[in-house]
This record gives structure tokens, C-alpha cells and sequence, in this order.
């Protein structure tokens, strides 16, 4: 293999990589946010122990955020 072609397939696969990690940032962010929104919905409907576990999942997955 050319040392062209092994910088063209380098770059295809970091962009690859890249790719895939920004579609899962997107999935875990979207899954955050339906749990956030049905934790807020339990809330609202009273069903405080499913609130506080949707809060729960989203501050094991995420603890910083």
C-alpha cells in the first residue's frame, strides 16, 4: 500500500470513528431527555417513586450533566 492511499484509508476510518460517536452522544443525549420528560410527567401525576427512578437513570448514565 502507497503511503497516499494509507493516509486516505487512515483518514476514513477517524472519520468513521468520529461518526459513530456522534450518533451515540445524540442517542444517549435523546435518552436523557425522554427520561427527564417522563420523570417531569410522573412527577406532575403524582407517581413520585417512578419520578425518582426516571431522574435516577438519567444521573447513573450521565452524572455530570
Amino acid at each position: 500500500m502507497r503511503r497516499d492511499q494509507l493516509d486516505d484509508a487512515t483518514g476514513d476510518l477517524v472519520d468513521l470513528i468520529v461518526g459513530e460517536r456522534r450518533i451515540r452522544v445524540e442517542q444517549a443525549r435523546a435518552d436523557h431527555q425522554a427520561h427527564i420528560k417522563q420523570g417531569e410527567q410522573a412527577r406532575l401525576a403524582g407517581e413520585l417513586d417512578a419520578a425518582v427512578n426516571h431522574f435516577l437513570r438519567v444521573a447513573r448514565a450521565a452524572p455530570t450533566s
